[in-house]
């Protein structure tokens, strides 16, 4: 059984193709059972995100198969993901796990947000009876040595997040958001931490929008704004500076139309934000003269100030990494031996069982007891001998000493030389 992660992120993917291999977090649980069903893994946690969609597994198959597998379930052609996917497995499948989950892979290097959510899909695949002994360790592993990272280390010290650049990014095109109404799509994390970025800096109106009229009166209550359904965006948009927009959304929320109508009244800019995958905003919108339309791969742009900000501790991070995934390996390549052995055992007790009754029965038909018990002896000497002896002398056949003396160390016969 081999560990094994495929899957696509913002390194070898553009946003249209992230777009495709996006999966609803409400979709992951049949997507699971279906694998499982598959005989390709019993044991698999799937992570999607707007910058990765990955799916962790013990690997009971050829990745060719989880490959097809993949590209049925989404709907995305197997040279998608030839174009566009990665695959590691064991060691290199350990340390792509513990870099994800630290911050170290993520487009914004040590941002916090990706822990949370890499704990949400394992506890999704854990809920479903989805998790075996090695996956499970790795995953428990993982989230320890995360800790001991975000600890020891300054990865994480006053991290940023991709809300916070949507935030940056909106300070930097209007200087000031005192007097800026401000309508933000959604009611996640993401949105979350998007509010508390605008609060401390302040705006005139903070809107919150959502399919859920609930979800938006607790954001606007705890963070002084005004709440709408999904359908009251317009009542509005007239009013509206910026823009932003994170849902789970598989349908656009804001369109062309809508910005086009609302275009002919206004003489100001609009600065819409759509950090949303698959995405919120119709991106033909960029299109129109004084809107300012940017997506989740357009925050770029605070991405090489904060990597030169932590390159030191992205030094010690991957040290870290590189020791606990050899030793975690080291722990799985411990169980192989434990099973052989297990396996060893079973055979050498099925043997004496075999004899031992043999033996037993013609104790009491009136055998001989010293020629019973040297009949047993023999036959069990030869029972255990022959595939060793079998095995050296195909070796020997062969010409291959190599394996001839390897067995010998085995069998414990270069002890005496």
């Amino acid at each position: 059984m081999i560990l094994c992660v495929l899957g696509v992120n913002h390194k070898t993917a553009p946003l249209n193709i992230r777009e495709k291999f996006n999966i609803p977090s409400e979709k992951i649980p049949s997507l699971l059972s279906s694998l499982r069903d598959s005989k390709i893994s019993s044991s698999a946690v799937i992570l999607s995100t707007c910058n990765r969609s990955e799916i962790y597994c013990e690997l009971n198959a050829e990745i060719h198969c989880l490959i097809s597998w993949f590209s049925k379930c989404l709907g995305v052609s197997v040279s998608d993901f030839q174009d566009y996917s990665y695959q590691h497995f064991d060691l290199d499948a350990v340390k792509h796990l513990m870099a994800v989950a630290s911050g170290l892979d993520s487009m914004i290097i040590g941002e916090n947000q990706i822990l949370g959510q890499v704990k949400k899909a394992f506890s999704i695949s854990k809920s479903h009876k989805l998790i075996q002994s090695k996956l499970g360790k790795l995953f428990q592993k993982t989230f320890q040595v995360t800790k001991e990272i975000k600890n020891s280390t300054e990865i994480s010290n006053n991290s940023i997040s991709v809300a916070y650049a949507a935030c940056a990014l909106a300070r930097q095109i209007f200087s000031s958001l005192i007097e800026t109404n401000i309508l933000l799509i959604g009611a996640g994390e993401t949105v979350e931490l998007c509010s508390k970025h605008i609060m401390s800096h302040g705006c005139n109106q903070l809107y919150f929008a959502n399919r859920t009229l609930d979800n938006a009166h607790n954001l606007a209550n705890e963070y002084d704004g005004k709440a709408l359904k999904l359908n009251q965006i317009d009542d509005v948009l007239n009013d509206i500076d910026i823009i932003i927009s994170s849902t789970g959304s598989s349908e656009f929320i804001i369109y062309q139309k809508q910005i086009e109508k609302i275009l002919l009244d206004r003489d100001r800019p609009l600065f819409i934000v759509d950090l949303a995958v698959p995405r919120d905003v119709e991106p033909t919108i960029d299109k129109l003269e004084n809107v300012f339309l940017y997506n989740v791969d357009d925050m770029n742009f605070i991405v090489d100030s904060n990597l030169n900000k932590r390159k030191s501790a992205v030094d010690t991070v991957k040290y870290i990494i590189e020791n606990e995934a050899l030793q975690f390996m080291s722990w799985v390549n411990s169980l192989e031996s434990v099973e052989s052995i297990k396996a060893y055992r079973t055979k050498v007790d099925s043997i004496k069982d075999e004899l031992l009754i043999k033996s037993i029965k013609l104790l009491k038909d009136g055998e001989d007891p010293e020629k019973v018990m040297l009949e047993l002896s023999n036959k069990l000497v030869n029972k255990l001998i022959h595939q060793p002896t079998r095995a050296m002398n195909n070796a020997a056949y062969n010409g291959d000493f190599q394996k001839l003396s390897l067995m010998r160390d085995i069998l414990g016969l270069n002890q005496n030389k």
